[in-house]
C-alpha cells in the first residue's frame, strides 16, 4: 500500500474512532442525566408522601 492510501485510510480511522468516541461519550452522559433525573424523581416523591403524612397527623389531631 502506497504511503497516500495508508495516510487516507489513518485519517478516515481516526474519523471513525472520533464519531464512536463522541457517541459514547453522548451515552456516557444520557445515563448519567438518567440517574440524576430518577433521583430527583425519588426525592421530591419522597418529600411529597412526607409532606401528605403531616398534613394527615395534623387532620387527625383536630
Amino acid at each position: 500500500m502506497s504511503h497516500r492510501k495508508q495516510r487516507h485510510t489513518t485519517m478516515i480511522e481516526d474519523v471513525v474512532y472520533e464519531d464512536l468516541s463522541t457517541q459514547l461519550e453522548v451515552m456516557w452522559m444520557d445515563e448519567i442525566v438518567k440517574t440524576i433525573l430518577v433521583f430527583a424523581f425519588d426525592h421530591l416523591n419522597q418529600d411529597e408522601k412526607q409532606t401528605i403524612g403531616e398534613i394527615r397527623e395534623k387532620d387527625n389531631t383536630i
